[in-house]
């Protein structure tokens, strides 16, 4: 029981500090709205503890002086909101945490490099090459950075999952909150009752989160307030539209594959904004600091400005990646595991080259990859296919009927991120927004002129699709919490014994003796670790220095 309480306490922690820097940046922006200015708050910890990393380990005092200050902004801004609110959801959150958290695992690459990473952030400053002793390294998230500050030894190890954990749950709350909103626009209610559903069923375990979820959540929000311009237009659209430049940066330092998200906000964006863009120092500001900061950290860890993409590269750095970890390699390997090629009954005997830069790799695909698609999205489907037949059988209002460019032009725009998507990197944690959004946009475009000729009352008998989903997610937990064999918690840490410590020339690294992954151990750990990867320290820095 305290071990449990311990946690809870541990998140309330980090929960009210990220809502301290989210209230102090979204003083005057979007107001009412929790989930952006938690986001807010996460994005001004992570930017923070980035640039701190170029000079400092993240280590204990950092860590607590960055909650510290968080909640005591908090507390300073605290008149500003509805403390009964956020008390509430807060309590609701807890309980949601609970529920993902008790008797599972962890995602399955978080101890084999998450949590590393984050030991390496709060061990080491930034070491040049690091990604050598784990390719993965080369491609970590902007997560990591803000998980850096969720741990340390006074607070629960298994507070690393707090990010994840608050910013799904207000989510969640952002979408019920639409739902029963009074005035509705009717197609933003569909698209938002379809996204949370989907999120409840297909997102229902903390062991599918990852480093996934998020930006998946920050897309969905995105889109959900562009639906909302095209359809019901208002004051806020500049306010959306000041959002890309963030956005991109968002996107761009936790999943690389949704870069071309970004583009749904050409479908509201108008001449003029480009001169308000330019009139917003805090965004301008904001965006230079980030994105120095994030291409300067890919260069020093990878050599590259985003790994493992070679046209970034430059390969005269001293610290340029070998083997496995080398740009080219890594890359390759990518497309190639994305492309199924392991599902070829004589993988062994194919021209993997001619495999992935042809169109070999398509039939093994639609027998394998498009299947698994096809489930994930199952439910998402037979939600839809319930909504239409609801929306043919339901009294109508008499209306004329309803035509939008911007929403063709915002289909054609997420189509391009599909393409990109599906001719690159074609497995669904890389594309599942292209996915889903473009299954919704179809969806309202089939049917946007029945929707707004429908009454009222059928849009709340359709509340009962969101009460199914919760159940469903409660249920799906409390059962898996009951028939689990796993410990109460996910496995995050392990004794120092079952580590064996190398020298990789002046940098000690630590190495798994059979775990056959480093978990979280609060050192350099590798269980990938080359005998002959060598650093030397210069200048108080660590280099990897290239073999001769």
């Amino acid at each position: 029981m305290f071990e449990v309480i311990y946690f809870l306490l541990s998140v309330t922690i980090i929960f009210f500090s990220m809502l301290g820097y989210g209230l102090f940046l979204n003083n005057n922006f979007i107001k009412n709205d929790l989930f952006f200015t938690l986001t807010a708050g996460y994005f001004f910890i992570g930017t923070l503890t980035l640039i701190i990393h170029f000079v400092s380990p993240i280590n204990d005092v950092i860590s607590n002086l960055i909650l510290f200050i968080g909640l005591s902004i908090f507390f300073v801004k605290s008149k500003q909101v509805d403390l009964k609110e956020i008390i509430k959801k807060t309590s609701v959150m807890l309980v949601i945490c609970l529920l993902l958290i008790l008797y599972t695992s962890n995602p399955i690459d978080s101890n084999m490099y998450h949590h590393p990473y984050v030991s390496y952030l709060n061990n080491e400053k930034i070491i040049f090459g690091v990604a050598e002793i784990q390719f993965r390294f080369g491609h970590i998230s902007f997560l990591q950075y803000v998980q850096a500050i969720s741990s340390n030894r006074f607070i629960h190890e298994l507070a690393l999952a707090a990010p994840n954990l608050i910013l799904y749950s207000f989510f969640l709350f952002y979408c019920v909150d639409i739902i029963f909103r009074e005035n509705k626009n009717s197609i933003l209610y569909l698209v938002t009752l379809l996204i949370i559903c989907f999120i409840l069923i297909k997102f229902s375990r903390y062991n599918e989160f990852g480093n996934d979820i998020l930006p998946f959540l920050l897309s969905s929000y995105i889109f959900m307030n562009i639906i909302n311009q095209i359809f019901k237009p208002s004051e806020d659209r500049i306010k959306i539209i000041l959002l890309a430049p963030l956005f991109a940066i968002f996107i761009f330092t936790h999943k690389i594959s949704y870069l071309f998200v970004c583009l749904i906000f050409l479908s509201i964006l108008e001449k003029k904004d480009l001169i308000r863009f330019l009139k917003n120092k805090f965004i301008i500001l904001s965006c230079l600091t980030l994105s120095i900061a994030w291409l300067l950290k890919n260069l020093i860890v990878t050599s590259c400005l985003a790994y493992p993409i070679t046209l970034t590269c430059i390969e005269n750095t001293s610290w340029y990646l070998t083997g496995v970890a080398s740009p080219e390699n890594a890359s390759w390997l990518t497309e190639l595991w994305s492309k199924d090629f392991i599902t070829k009954e004589n993988w062994k005997d194919l021209n993997l080259e001619n495999y992935i830069n042809t169109f070999a790799w398509i039939p093994n695909w639609l027998n394998n990859h498009f299947i698994k698609i096809l489930e994930k999205l199952s439910p998402l489907l037979v939600i839809i296919f319930i909504i239409s037949t609801s929306l043919i059988i339901a009294k109508k209002d008499k209306s004329k009927n309803l035509y939008s460019y911007k929403l063709l032009k915002l289909i054609f725009l997420t189509l391009i991120g599909l393409l990109v998507w599906f001719f690159n990197a074609p497995t669904f944690r890389y594309g599942s927004f292209y996915i889903v959004s473009i299954v919704i946009l179809i969806f309202i475009l089939i049917f946007k002129n029945l929707i707004i000729k429908v009454n009222l009352e059928t849009f709340h008998k359709m509340k009962i699709i969101l009460l199914i989903s919760i159940i469903f997610f409660a249920i799906k937990n409390l059962k898996r919490i009951t028939n689990s064999n796993e410990s109460l918690f996910p496995k995050t840490k392990v004794f120092l014994e079952e580590y064996k410590k190398i020298k990789s020339g002046d940098l000690t690294v630590l190495k798994p003796k059979s775990l056959g992954v480093c978990y979280y151990s609060g050192f350099v750990c590798s269980h990938e670790l080359r005998e002959e990867t060598i650093f030397i320290k210069k200048n108080k820095y660590f280099f990897l220095q290239k073999n001769k």
